[in-house]
């Protein structure tokens, strides 16, 4: 009797080339048969189960598999994987840098290819491809599909045309709470969900032991009192809205305070809104220099001052940060005592391979001039592409630094968020957390750095105070992600026609005859899966479900409504639940203050496209989310 073979078998996968994994063999054939959600840690095998789909679905159904990335350097990764692995020559990298003339041909011709949901999203929408023959779509980092992001459209475009419609989604985590999951299991027409965490029996055995480590990192005197005195700021003010008929209680939370900020510029309160304001950007600056050090905080400050907005003027002008600003500027000439903690951290793990996560670039930098001057230690830092304000590293600069990280030539990376997700990256020694995230999904996806061919550690650096809550709400929710999951799909599965019958289903948007000849209404007409009825509606452009009420607006119609006031109140008057839906570029501070006093619902789009999926995306939840 022959010996199990180590190694996957197919006549589509080179020999070996997939270790044989009894868990990954068994999701694969799950999810060959049915939309099925992997949820599993960095590391544990996502891309060669989502190999071992491709193989399956192609070898017996023959068509096309599209594999898609959040970022190029993700797809160039899983393209040079599938070239690696699979025995098929037509595997195609799709770029938004090829001719879209020359990707029409490309889609055509090829049989697997791995594109970011961006360039597919296009290229659906221009009719340079068709997804019809495709017999699995692959989502990595499939947590993404919430809202607007393509990968939304993409999952709806495909149910509704292909012939054979198969959906692998890949994440880490799929969601932080219930509702979320709920979103992304609805949105990508997930009927099975499979997980696997570290502790799960039949993942074990391939993983190496992980330690934790908390390190309390005491604050020092002077920083002490630079948060005392922000702490009164807050006392002072709180007790200024108690005074005006408002009491915020003992404990807020900034999600509360954000909340009543909301309510309160609905209602038109100027002056407790203006309260409320300082107060969160105080919290902010809390948070700040318990995590981060004065430094960042003192950045954030100097922000504020450049804005020039009357709220951070207002801010500016309080006694308790004129007095803050002489203690920061002190507080300038000595780092964090984090930085001790790490310095002595790294001198005594010299040689082996670590990675270092920081939220923000600063902190990353003033890392990197701290370790640059040990013996023995070479860092590097990987951040992300280039923001509104801040430097950025290309997607080819990220590149070169990780293969570079790689190849030896640094044994320390230090990293922001762009290190979380997805990059494939050799087993590390030790993970240091410099600051906590509340986030579950990227607990999980730094944790998952470390722990899986060779034993590691993960040592989180965490300040008394908020950082603490923050690591404790990280890890409980990874706990509790695959009871959230199992609840979550079984209300997707709830609230969501059966497949087959989600692809018939038609939405109704009544339409007023005046925009017959508009882009928009051109758009939902020549979608299958919506019905048009065309009538003359007073004030208003579109009739979702007879309730709700949308008046489209762009800069131009603003520009001819002779009183913006009289309009919105009016619309407000006859309608119970009307909704401005701002498209393209619009700034109009007057539109955003009197629908949020109005109670008025306000959406944004980029342009006619993005309205057209907003309303069918109103139209089929039956809310409004902004």
């Amino acid at each position: 009797m022959r010996e199990p073979s180590k190694y996957i078998e197919h006549p589509l996968i080179k020999p070996g080339k997939i270790e044989a994994r009894l868990y990954q063999q068994i999701i694969a054939a799950r999810a060959s048969e049915r939309n099925t959600m992997v949820v599993l840690p960095t590391g544990l095998g996502k891309t060669a189960i989502a190999i071992m789909v491709i193989a399956y679905r192609l070898h017996k159904y023959g068509g096309k598999a599209l594999m898609m990335s959040p970022t190029r350097p993700l797809a160039i990764q899983h393209w040079k994987s599938l070239k690696n692995v699979l025995k098929i020559d037509d595997i195609v990298l799709v770029t938004g840098r090829i001719n879209p003339e020359r990707r029409k041909e490309i889609w055509s011709s090829g049989r697997i290819f791995v594109a970011t949901p961006q360039v597919v999203e296009n290229d659906v929408r221009r009719g340079l491809l068709s997804l019809e023959d495709f017999t699995l779509l692959v989502f990595d980092e499939a947590h993404r599909a919430v809202g607007s992001y393509p990968y939304v459209d993409i999952a709806n475009f495909y149910i509704k045309i292909a012939k054979n419609p198969r959906i692998l989604a890949l994440t880490a985590s799929p969601g932080g709470d219930e509702e979320s999951i709920s979103e992304v299991l609805r949105n990508l027409y997930i009927e099975n969900v499979e997980v696997r965490t570290r502790e799960s029996k039949d993942v074990a055995p391939y993983l190496s032991d992980l330690e934790i480590e908390i390190v309390d990192v005491p604050l020092s005197k002077e920083y002490g009192e630079a948060i005392e005195l922000l702490r009164s700021a807050v006392r002072s003010k709180v007790d200024e809205l108690r005074r005006m008929g408002m009491d915020l209680g003992q404990k807020f939370g900034m999600k509360n305070l954000l909340e009543i900020q909301k309510v309160l510029a609905a209602e038109g309160r100027g002056k407790e809104l203006s309260i409320v304001s300082s107060i969160i950007k105080i919290q902010h600056i809390i948070d700040l220099m318990e995590t981060e050090g004065a430094s960042i905080a003192y950045d954030y400050l100097k922000k504020l001052m450049k804005r020039g907005k009357a709220t951070d003027r207002i801010l500016m002008d309080d006694s308790f940060v004129r007095k803050l600003i002489p203690m920061l500027e002190e507080l300038l000439k000595r780092p964090h005592p984090k930085m001790d903690v790490l310095r002595e951290i790294v001198m005594k793990h010299r040689g082996r391979k670590m990675m270092i996560f920081t939220n923000y670039r600063k902190t990353a930098y003033d890392i990197y001039d701290l370790l640059s001057k040990i013996d023995g230690v070479r860092p590097s830092v990987l951040i992300g592409q280039q923001k509104k304000e801040e430097h950025g590293m290309s997607q080819e600069e990220q590149r070169k630094i990780l293969e570079e990280f790689i190849s030896g030539a640094y044994n320390i990376l230090i990293s922001t968020s762009v290190g979380e997700e997805g990059l494939d990256l050799p087993d590390m020694d030790i993970v240091l957390l410099y600051d906590a995230t509340p986030s579950g999904i990227r607990h999980i996806q730094r944790k998952g750095r470390v722990g899986r061919i060779r034993p590691g550690k993960v040592i989180a650096l965490l300040s008394k105070g908020k950082e603490v809550g923050f690591f404790k709400m990280a890890s409980r929710r990874e706990r509790e992600m695959e009871r959230m999951l199992k609840r979550a799909l079984s209300m997707s599965k709830a609230s969501q026609l059966p497949l087959e019958e989600r692809k018939k289903e038609k939405i109704s948007i009544k339409i007023d005859f005046r925009e017959i000849s508009g882009p928009v209404a051109r758009l939902l007409i020549s979608r299958e899966d919506v019905s048009i009825e065309l009538m003359k509606i007073n004030d208003v452009d579109y009739v979702i479900n007879d309730r709700i009420f949308v008046s489209r607006l762009t800069q131009g119609e603003i520009m001819l409504i002779k009183d913006i006031d009289l309009y919105l109140k009016e619309l407000r008057r006859k309608y119970p639940s009307p909704v401005i839906l701002l498209e393209g570029d619009v700034q109009d501070d007057r539109i955003f203050e009197l629908t949020s006093s109005l109670g008025i619902h306000l959406l944004r789009t980029r342009n006619p496209e993005d309205t057209v999926n907003t309303l069918i995306r109103v139209a089929r939840e039956g809310i409004i989310r902004w």
